[in-house]
């Protein structure tokens, strides 16, 4: 690939090598024909029958459709059945950025039909598939679509003003290339994606079925070479709990620029503290470095949003909405795959109104049932492994959606 003139707009910024030609801009009514959805249709109508419908889910979350999104309906040769190279549009959403959105059908089937929420088109002219998917998902496409987004509460789209829209046609052989770079990270985004899926699945089952439930104190699934009975505990018996405090976010002088000061913690971070990210920075000015906790402590939430956890890789200081366990002669990560396990419990403590939340005293006197230090290790390690996974896949589809994301605003004009 290579850089192109950014200056003028028939040119992509980033170009294969062997193309320099300017692109042509054409209105898509100029390139096809659009058609309706289903039409003349009760709820008593779907749900089965050999025929499949496209539901409007299935186009606005997928540029190129997925034919398991399709559902039964009757076959009935009076609606427009769907062919290969047909384009959807949802024309009506909540949000302006919803309406317009595009998906391309790639299957030869018979009997589908799509439904009455989006519009068809039918090109006229030879698209490369893949390309026309992620060309009409380009931001500089669904800028004009959202332009055309009309409404308050609810917004819609005209068939009519939607087909004014220019789109840029390069030749097919280009079209291809440019497709085919696009299609394989988006299955990269899709396999990593998956494999985040399974491991949180199985990490879920196994939350289930290696602690103890119920009046048991023995688990369903046990590492080898153990047999003791599990004890109840209060977790002020696992270790020191912190509570968090802010200092007035008023007075500059508490908070640092550089990364000198203490890492401050909010639940919003939570999620991210095992990547260990650069968060805002505490001085000690309005500080007590008493409530500043050590690495390898337990932090949960407990006030509006109940039992989010993680583990701090580094020393931290956090506000008022989250607490600390200190483990103390106890494994930290047995503890947090155990409160996760515990989150339902610790919520419905708490209460479901808005302004939920478990006191210091309550926390403390939270129970749970726990092995021996050794045994808590093994399950500890075992757990982190699966957390590992987890991060590790997920941080692939957050980089092939950057680069997914890059690339559909530099490859397009």
């Amino acid at each position: 690939m290579t850089n192109v003139r950014d200056s003028d707009r028939s040119y992509p910024r980033i170009r294969f090598n062997g193309y320099s030609d300017a692109w042509q801009k054409r209105k898509l009514g100029n390139l096809g024909s659009t058609f309706t959805g289903l039409s003349g249709k009760t709820k008593d109508d779907f749900g089965h029958g050999a025929g499949r419908f496209i539901t409007y889910m299935n186009v606005c979350s997928n540029p190129i459709t997925k034919i398991e999104g399709t559902e039964a309906i009757e076959i009935d040769n009076k609606q427009h059945q769907i062919k290969k190279g047909d384009v959807f549009f949802t024309t009506s959403s909540e949000t302006p950025e919803d309406v317009g959105m595009s998906s391309v059908w790639t299957f030869n089937t018979p009997n589908i039909y799509l439904n009455s929420f989006t519009f068809g088109y039918r090109p006229n002219v030879k698209f490369d598939l893949n390309y026309l998917a992620f060309m009409l998902r380009s931001p500089s496409i669904r800028k004009n679509f959202m332009l055309l987004a009309q409404g308050v509460s609810r917004f819609n789209i005209s068939k009519t003003k939607a087909m004014d829209i220019e789109v840029p046609v390069p030749e097919v052989e280009e079209q291809k290339m440019i497709g085919e770079v696009l299609v394989s990270i988006n299955n990269l985004i899709t396999v990593n994606q998956r494999k985040v899926e399974k491991y949180q699945a199985l990490k879920k089952a196994l939350l289930q079925r290696m602690f103890v439930s119920g009046d048991s104190d023995i688990p369903q699934i046990r590492f080898n070479g153990y047999s003791e009975a599990w004890q109840k505990r209060d977790l002020k018996e696992m270790g020191k709990i912190y509570t968090g405090n802010t200092p007035p976010t008023a007075n500059e002088s508490n908070w640092s620029t550089s990364q000198s000061g203490h890492i401050w913690v909010t639940p919003t971070d939570i999620d991210k503290l095992t990547i260990h990210q650069s968060f805002k920075h505490l001085t000690d000015v309005g500080w007590s470095k008493s409530r500043n906790v050590p690495a390898y402590s337990v932090l949960i939430t407990c006030i509006a949003s109940i039992g989010k956890n993680t583990i701090n890789t580094v020393p931290v200081a956090f506000n008022q909405q989250i607490n600390a366990i200190i483990p103390v002669q106890h494994d930290s990560f047995f503890i947090l795959a155990v409160m996760t396990r515990e989150t339902n419990r610790l919520k419905s403590i708490a209460g479901q109104t808005a302004t939920a939340m478990i006191n210091k005293s309550t926390f403390e006197k939270f129970n749970i049932i726990v092995p021996s230090l050794m045994e808590q290790t093994q399950i500890g390690t075992f757990f982190q492994s699966i957390n590992n996974l987890i991060t590790v896949n997920q941080r692939k589809v957050e980089t092939y959606k950057e680069l997914k994301k890059a690339l559909l605003q530099q490859m397009f004009v």
